[in-house]
């Protein structure tokens, strides 16, 4: 399948074809006003740009998600289950879709900050779970202790 670019030069208009060999990277565009069914990028640098800010919000989306779970101190499990998820899948996003367009310096450094999130979550849900054993075996201590022997 053949694609063509109209490029225009002064007044006039250009018919350009497109090898399909180069790297495109193509979505759909959310505008509201428009009817775009679909954009094609070739150029690498805009790419990159637009992965990285595609990156950056759902980044942002989950740093906020992080946020409340750690500020919260009644939060369960539930909540942490499902940041982790929002990491493994961004993950998988990146080694997947962005790969072969990313450089690889790039495609780490998105790793590193996506696994810095998951230990400290970790982190935060290990201290969690001892805190609550520790309360658990002082109130059984204090049970215990209280528990008064008759004859």
């Amino acid at each position: 399948m053949k694609s063509y670019l109209l490029k225009k030069v002064d007044s006039e208009y250009e018919n350009v074809v497109i090898n399909n060999d180069n790297k495109c990277y193509t979505f759909t565009p959310r505008i509201r006003n428009l009817d775009v069914k679909k954009v094609s990028v070739f150029d690498s640098y805009l790419i990159d740009n637009i992965l990285t800010n595609k990156f950056n919000r759902s980044l942002h989306s989950i740093l906020n998600k992080t946020l409340i779970i750690l500020n919260d101190e009644d939060e369960t499990s539930g909540g942490t289950g499902i940041v982790l998820d929002e990491i493994a899948r961004l993950k998988s996003i990146v080694g997947t879709k962005y790969n072969e367009f990313l450089s690889k310096e790039k495609e780490d450094k998105f790793y590193n900050q996506l696994e810095t999130i998951e230990v400290e979550i970790q982190r935060e849900v290990m201290e969690r779970n001892m805190n609550n054993m520790i309360n658990r075996m002082n109130y059984f201590e204090t049970q215990e202790n209280e528990k008064g022997y008759s004859r």
